[in-house]
């Protein structure tokens, strides 16, 4: 990469840091629920335009995945990380 006055420069490591971070998010809890999610709607058990469907939804999804975000947020927590 090339600055403004014409030097090399490296990425900024926080960029990629933040990039990787949200990868990781996106894989181990997103990517679970969403699936989940995807599967209930196309076997037409979960339909979003329904308040209900989505209450219930909320209620029994929330709490699963405030746990994952918390287990990931001490994993990644635990990690060394080089400045």
């Amino acid at each position: 990469m090339v600055d403004v006055q014409g030097q090399e420069s490296q990425p900024c490591l926080e960029v990629v840091s933040i990039k990787h971070l949200w990868m990781d998010v996106k894989y181990s809890v997103k990517s679970t629920s969403s699936e989940v999610f995807d599967t209930l709607q196309r076997e037409n058990v979960l339909n979003v335009e329904n308040k209900t469907d989505l209450f219930c939804l909320h209620c029994i999804f929330l709490p699963r995945i405030n746990k994952s975000l918390t287990g990931f947020l001490q994993a990644w927590n635990s990690c060394f990380i080089i400045h």
